[in-house]
């Protein structure tokens, strides 16, 4: 089954989430943890989402995050790419470091916000990280100190979930303890970690027991709410589509663009050489080839003089250069 699209609402609120790949450590020690950290506040400033919570776990991590104009697709392929070409470089490994594409879940922000947070936050206790609640205000890889006062993470918006538990700072930092506490006891979450009816409903896949035919109500896997928000999410999205630029071009005609927004000229992508601009511009042409005009790596290797394992790895990072180019973006918005 084809995976469905992503839905982009701008300011719209996301439970992201992306596990190491055959869920193995995507950190290894402090060093990992705190490049991380400092790659995600890099950018977010360059995607424009803010982030309300986050927890860095050793094999995936959890984000709740406000999007920018873009969706989270900016934020996440910078993020991720990134990261991925740190660890790889610093632990001398190479392939994939994360399992498949990271899931963002739309999220109703009235219904589940309060939810989320304190989900997030919990998770280094529920997965046996730290072993109490004491402990737990100690970890240093989630949000959770911030939101106490603990200490100051520029990257993290932490005023707006305040404003959720109290009047003031300190009454909404108590506030907000006794919430986390209250919930230590509960295990995994699923109906917080996908959508869908059943989970929208507060159950897990295939619990249809009792649930009644006045129960049914509008869902999308995507999307974590009710029926009426699921609707008003679909109706919106489906005023806004319009078919991408790009797929009325021919490869051709790719290429010719991207050669420009480069300043080469279209010979120099079907020729060997590293030039700067050049790589960057194959890696680009390699990414729109096949994410957009069902072109293969090898395919798309052939066409730019590279081996296909050099192709593959020039895609990645061909999609974070799309996202930093205003002029590139404008082919597939």
């Amino acid at each position: 089954m084809p995976r469905q699209a992503r839905l982009l609402v701008p300011g719209g609120l996301y439970h992201v989430m992306a596990r190491g790949i055959e869920r193995r450590a995507i950190f290894s020690d402090p060093p990992d943890y705190q490049e991380f950290v400092d790659r995600m506040e890099e950018s977010l400033k360059k995607s424009a989402c803010r982030c309300l919570a986050w927890v860095l776990m050793p094999n995936h991590f959890h984000l709740l995050i406000q999007a920018g104009k873009e969706g989270t697709p900016p934020l996440m392929r910078r993020l991720m790419t990134g990261y991925a070409g740190y660890f790889n470089w610093r632990h001398r490994r190479s392939g994939h470091l994360f399992q498949n594409r990271y899931k963002a879940i739309l999220c109703e922000g009235e219904a589940y916000l309060m939810e989320l947070v304190r989900y997030i936050h919990l998770n280094p206790l529920r997965g046996k990280v730290v072993d109490s609640l004491e402990s737990l205000e100690q970890f240093p890889w989630s949000g959770h100190r911030a939101l106490l006062g603990k200490e100051k993470r520029a990257f993290q918006e932490v005023e707006e979930v305040w404003g959720t538990f109290g009047k003031n700072r300190s009454q909404a930092q108590v506030a907000y303890r006794r919430f986390v506490n209250e919930g230590a006891g509960g295990g995994r979450r699923a109906d917080l970690t996908g959508g869908g009816l059943l989970r929208s409903l507060g159950r897990s896949p295939g619990q249809w027991e009792g649930v009644r035919r006045e129960d049914l109500q509008a869902f999308d896997a995507r999307i974590l709410g009710s029926g009426g928000f699921v609707e008003s999410v679909l109706k919106e999205l489906e005023k806004k589509s319009a078919p991408h630029v790009i797929a009325g071009m021919t490869l051709e005609e790719i290429k010719d663009r991207v050669a420009k927004v480069y300043g080469i000229s279209p010979e120099e992508l079907t020729r060997k050489g590293r030039k700067g601009p050049v790589t960057h511009a194959k890696a680009v042409l390699i990414y729109l080839g096949t994410q957009f005009k069902g072109q293969t790596c090898h395919s798309m290797g052939q066409l730019t003089a590279m081996t296909v394992q050099s192709a593959s790895a020039a895609k990645f990072r061909g999609e974070v250069f799309v996202w930093d180019n205003l002029d590139l973006q404008k082919l597939i918005n």
